[in-house]
């Protein structure tokens, strides 16, 4: 068997093993799975004027079609999900296809100094 011969066969090989290694890459896997449970986190801004909603109170995330997604404790709009988190919403949970438009989250974390929130799903 020549040189031509084994370097033929090595890249045979190489592009078997790379076809084998996308297919599990983009399998299901457990970890995965565990990724979905442990919920998502939205960055919001505070509407101006709105007092900071206290730990752990359960606000509600409603899909305003053209705005951007706003964040409602009780019947007072507090603030809106940032961009990437109202596509997020739209594309991931299809927050547009719910009744209501809307979800449920909880408030996980307050920075009083830069006027913004963290949501949970």
């Amino acid at each position: 068997m020549g040189e031509g011969e084994r370097k033929n066969r090595a890249k045979q090989f190489k592009q078997k093993e790379d076809e084998v290694a996308m297919t599990e890459f983009q399998e299901d896997d457990l970890l995965s799975a565990r990724v979905a449970e442990a919920g998502t986190e939205l960055d919001c801004e505070l509407c101006e004027g709105s007092d900071f909603p206290a730990l752990e109170a359960t606000v509600l995330l409603i899909d305003r079609k053209r705005e951007r997604v706003c964040v409602f404790l009780g019947a007072a709009q507090i603030g809106w999900v940032d961009p990437t988190g109202s596509d997020y919403l739209r594309r991931e949970h299809r927050i547009a296809e719910r009744r209501g438009r809307s979800l449920r989250a909880k408030v996980t974390d307050v920075a009083e100094l830069s006027d913004r929130f963290t949501v949970t799903l």
